[in-house]
């Protein structure tokens, strides 16, 4: 029986070192549960920050690149007018053409008296 007694007071006494500890450990998961929800709350906004940055960002490329293609599609056609010109002006300066319209109005070309100058 005297047994039976010290079991149970050193169980009340295990329970009272057990609370404690608890009561401890409480205190203690408080103090980083306010430390945590700060770090949690820093970082969202950071995540939510960067964010903003990466789509704004995002948003400014794709502007380039737009005004990019309509300027290239601009100097394409340009290109493309100045090819079709030199054709033409090709075509209308060649020597079959202006041989004929001298003949129309009764002009002859001296072959001897002609020089070709390139630049």
């Amino acid at each position: 029986m005297a047994e039976t007694a010290r079991k149970i007071v050193n169980h009340s006494n295990i329970r009272k070192q057990t609370t404690t500890q608890i009561d401890l450990l409480d205190v203690q998961k408080k103090k980083f549960k306010r430390r945590e929800r700060l770090a949690v709350c820093v970082s969202l906004g950071w995540a939510a920050l960067l964010g903003c940055v990466t789509i704004s960002s995002s948003i400014h490329v794709n502007t380039a690149q737009s005004d990019l293609q309509a300027v290239t599609t601009q100097v394409t056609k340009l290109n493309s007018k100045n090819s079709n010109i030199r054709q033409e002006i090709s075509e209308l300066s060649s020597r079959s053409r202006l041989m004929g319209i001298a003949k129309k109005d009764g002009l002859s070309l001296n072959e001897q008296n002609t020089r070709n100058v390139t630049k």
